[in-house]
């Protein structure tokens, strides 16, 4: 498959799995959270008890693709530029590694909120601060890439030299 094809699918799939994953907290937390607050308990925990079994899933799938084409987007980055021989700029590393260390914390608590272990029932008893926080963070992070895609526009030029100039032949 040609690299530049590979390229623009992974992004695809790294955007919506981003636009999926935090679109959906922003529903549950701004939208689904509000409106059962007005339900009975029990018809609020059947709720969301089947809202989890199927968000579960798109959790899961998020994150997987997420960290595939991450990961992909970051390893290419670094090899374009240094085939180039073109620096990254400087703060390149360190908000990467703000924003992959947020990613995880994210990822972190998008499956407690959407799981069934017992170890982080605590956190689903807490689902406004919970998601609040999750919210937030996917906020920083998605003004983290931005950051990032602006910071590298050298692998999307041509490698090829560019073409001289006629009048330098000129005395």
């Amino acid at each position: 498959m040609d690299p530049n094809a590979l390229g623009l699918i992974l992004r695809w799939l790294h955007i919506i799995s981003a636009i999926t994953v935090v679109g959906g907290a922003i529903f549950m937390r701004f939208v689904l959270l509000p409106t059962l607050s007005n339900e009975e308990e029990f018809v609020r925990q059947r709720i969301q008890q089947s809202l989890r079994k199927r968000w579960a899933k798109l959790v899961a799938l998020g994150i997987l693709f997420l960290l595939v084409s991450g990961i992909y987007t970051i390893v290419t980055t670094i090899t374009g530029f240094k085939k180039i021989s073109v620096e990254l700029p400087g703060y390149y590393h360190l908000v990467f590694a703000i924003k992959f260390l947020l990613a995880l914390i994210i990822f972190f608590i998008a499956s407690a909120m959407a799981g069934k272990s017992p170890g982080t029932e605590p956190m689903r008893q807490k689902p406004k601060l919970w998601l609040t926080i999750n919210v937030a963070l996917a906020i920083v992070v998605v003004c983290l890439s931005g950051t990032l895609r602006m910071a590298h526009s050298g692998p999307n030029v041509s490698e090829k030299p560019a073409a001289k100039n006629v009048d330098q032949n000129l005395p």
